[in-house]
């Protein structure tokens, strides 16, 4: 997932504005002098503090399951943000610049952040893993060194409004009056609720810059994308009482938007789906993060059929061994479609990468690298024709290997020592390197050896 390239100009403007507004508090403020009364002192001395902070919150908003952290992880090309099952995000989450990948968590009470690992981020801020904000965390805050993040902008997640979980909409409401600009997403398989309707005029009683976006737009026909695009441009001028609106339709997830819509629109695609067993459990589960109610319930209906037919025909049958035929229903990687075509598109990445290894500049550059997870590095040899380029990516490999074990036991031993604060980057991540090195990085790995018995 590549990252945004915004243009800045506009916040090369906002930058402008605000040192030329601070000249003039000042200006002002040095004027009156001590005519000032206590109060307009003390604004003054906030609207200073403020332009000083030199922070825009850009804060994301909208319904539960409206793909909000989903849309988040799009526009920074990271998949960093948890996305899932609903409602997911149970607390505030500021996504801002830093020369590193940092992680504070800041807990009611408490006068200092606490920094942890970015792996644990959905035990602070998921239902999952903080449900309903039990842990009091006022805020997570998530250090990244992306561009789309420079001069001063705050990108934050919210939790979703409107679900039995009246926590996090009390959460994302207190949030509001900090909130510099607004992006309210909403989605076309129920575009604009009556508890969006309401949620908005209260954003308007906070804040002015609002940005409309609509996501999932795959998962409507072409022919309906501009009845849908239509119907909620008129809702929301007259909601807003504005003649002019941004709105953007979106898809964080065309993949399976595009295969949730095939699903619910056409019935050959729901028979293929139903006679191949659909998808592996994996991308089951990563089809249900992205549809709708509707849409799977449209979707799965031939599937469930067939299922009940083949269980129904087994109760019937005098078979010696049922529990094997009704193991037999559920889908493996080996057979699933999605997963075939990411092991395709992992063979032609492959070849690419083999016939770049066999020039000379290729491995110079390979040799600066963190290399391939050891599946892919079989894969990579296996027809590999030249024993010095076979023996160069062994090489290399073992190395990476001999440095990660280095930093883990270093990393252990002065954690030991109680001597953290000397740890380097290296070691600090080694663990996560080791893992990925073994077992493959968490976006692309897939379990294709899964046993069946389990």
């Amino acid at each position: 997932m590549a990252e945004l390239l915004p243009d800045l100009s506009s916040f090369k403007h906002f930058t402008r504005a605000r040192q030329t507004i601070a000249e003039e508090i000042r200006t002002l403020a040095d004027l009156l002098g001590k005519r000032l009364a206590g109060g307009e002192a003390e604004g003054c001395r906030q609207l200073m503090v403020k332009l000083a902070v030199d922070r825009f919150a850009l804060v994301v908003v909208g319904q539960f399951k409206r793909g909000k952290s989903s849309l988040m992880n799009a526009v920074i090309g990271r998949d960093i943000l948890p996305t899932g099952v609903l409602p997911l995000t149970s607390a505030i989450t500021v996504l801002r610049y830093g020369p590193r990948e940092k992680l504070t968590i800041l807990k009611r009470g408490t006068s200092y952040p606490e920094e942890v690992p970015i792996s644990r981020i959905a035990e602070y801020v998921t239902e999952k893993g903080n449900p309903g904000n039990a842990g009091e965390v006022t805020c997570a805050s998530l250090e990244l060194p992306v561009r789309f993040l420079r001069r001063g902008l705050e990108f934050v997640d919210t939790p979703g409004i409107g679900s039995a979980i009246e926590a996090n909409t009390e959460t994302t409401l207190d949030f509001l009056p900090r909130s510099d600009a607004v992006i309210f997403v909403t989605s076309v398989d129920t575009p604009l609720t009556r508890a969006e309707t309401d949620f908005l005029q209260t954003i308007r009683e906070h804040v002015r810059k609002i940005f409309f976006v609509v996501n999932k737009i795959d998962l409507a026909a072409d022919g309906e994308r501009q009845e849908i695009m239509e119907f909620i441009a008129g809702t929301l001028k007259r909601l807003a009482q504005a003649g002019e609106l941004r709105i953007f339709p979106v898809s964080s997830a065309r993949f399976f938007a595009n295969r949730q819509y095939e699903l619910s629109a056409r019935e050959s695609a729901r028979r293929a789906h139903a006679a191949s067993l659909g998808f592996c459990s994996l991308h089951t589960w990563q089809l249900e993060a992205t549809a709708s109610p509707q849409g799977l319930s449209i979707g799965f209906s031939n599937l469930m059929e067939r299922l009940s037919a083949d269980l129904g025909r087994l109760a019937a049958s005098e078979e010696s061994n049922p529990g094997e035929s009704v193991r037999a229903l559920v889908q493996d990687p080996d057979h699933c479609s999605v997963c075939r075509l990411v092991r395709d598109v992992g063979k032609r990445y492959l070849d690419d990468l083999a016939g770049f290894v066999r020039t000379e500049e290729g491995r110079r550059a390979y040799a600066y690298s963190q290399g391939v997870c050891l599946r892919h590095l079989g894969m990579l040899i296996a027809d590999m024709p030249s024993r010095e380029t076979v023996r160069f990516l062994l090489d290399h490999a073992a190395l990476r290997f001999a440095e990660i074990a280095e930093d883990m036991r270093n990393y252990a031993l002065k954690r030991d020592a109680l001597r953290a604060d000397m740890q380097n980057q290296d070691e600090k991540d080694a663990y996560l390197r080791a893992v990925i090195r073994t077992a493959g990085a968490k976006r692309v790995c897939f379990p294709w050896d899964m046993d069946q018995g389990m």
